[in-house]
């Protein structure tokens, strides 16, 4: 018969206690990691397949090519479309993603003025971080609507949808602002260096993801499916940045109100709790 050993067995245990403790420490030190991932990778994927929304839009309902057409033009068979009908189309979709591009930038551009004067008062980062999701959310709503309301919306419309809501609500200005800021205040200088470099890899895997699956998703799924999809992972992603990010609350420097001060102190009722 073989003996026990009692110190082989106290080994084993220590070194299991040494790898809970790892594990532990690992987890405990999550906190905006994966919201970053799973918002951009599901940004990049909608942003893209949104782009063919404003292709059968601009072609059957701005423009009213035939279904023939359109078809050829959305599978690039060049055998059923003319050059001409190719450049009318491209036309009014670069001009739609132009818009998109100006209102997601500007848009936000103006609110970071006001913004971020409150978060540097408050210190508060987390406002920065879910309004975008939010707004994300609201732009798939609007996309799976003009959709199903195809032919009764223009394209205009579908733009306007597909950029205001994420622009009013801060973009990807406010949420990468406040993702760096907040990592940046919370880690000690020892460990910042290599916390900012995992979100630059995280962020980067997103977006190559994004891009890579956002056609087979689309093609399995159809845009209603697809962009449901990408709401599950949205709300996914802002449940987790709301109970994973934890931010330090101190008290706001006293100075003298003003209108600007006071223009977004809805984030205050909303996020101070």
């Amino acid at each position: 018969m073989m003996e026990d050993n009692p110190e082989s067995d106290h080994q084993v245990l220590n070194t299991k206690s040494r790898k809970l403790k790892v594990m532990t420490g690992i987890m405990s030190k999550i906190s905006v990691e994966p919201t970053v991932f799973l918002t951009v990778f599901t940004s990049m994927m909608y942003q893209l397949t949104s782009q063919n929304v404003y292709l059968e839009k601009a072609c059957r309902v701005n423009i009213g090519f035939n279904s023939s057409t359109c078809d050829a033009l959305t599978t690039r068979n060049r055998s059923g479309y003319s050059r001409i009908e190719e450049i009318e189309v491209q036309k009014l979709v670069s001009k739609m993603l132009g818009l998109r591009t100006v209102l997601q930038s500007f848009v936000p551009f103006c609110l970071m003025l006001f913004v971020g004067s409150w978060t540097d008062r408050h210190n508060r980062r987390k406002p920065l971080i879910l309004t975008p999701i939010i707004g994300e959310i609201f732009c798939c709503v609007l996309l799976i609507l003009n959709i199903i309301f195809f032919y009764e919306l223009p394209l205009i419309f579908t733009t306007l949808g597909d950029s205001l809501p994420l622009a009013l609500l801060g973009g990807w200005p406010c949420f990468f602002v406040g993702t760096y800021t907040l990592v940046g205040a919370q880690c000690d200088p020892t460990s910042r260096t290599t916390r900012m470099a995992i979100l630059s890899v995280l962020q980067m895997t997103g977006f190559s993801l994004g891009m890579g699956l956002a056609g087979l998703i689309h093609a399995s799924f159809g845009f209603i499916g697809f962009f449901s999809f990408c709401i599950c992972i949205l709300i996914t992603s802002f449940l987790l940045g709301m109970f994973l990010v934890k931010e330090k609350t101190t008290t706001p420097h006293k100075e003298k109100d003003t209108a600007c001060s006071e223009t977004f102190s809805i984030f205050t009722i909303l996020w101070n709790h």
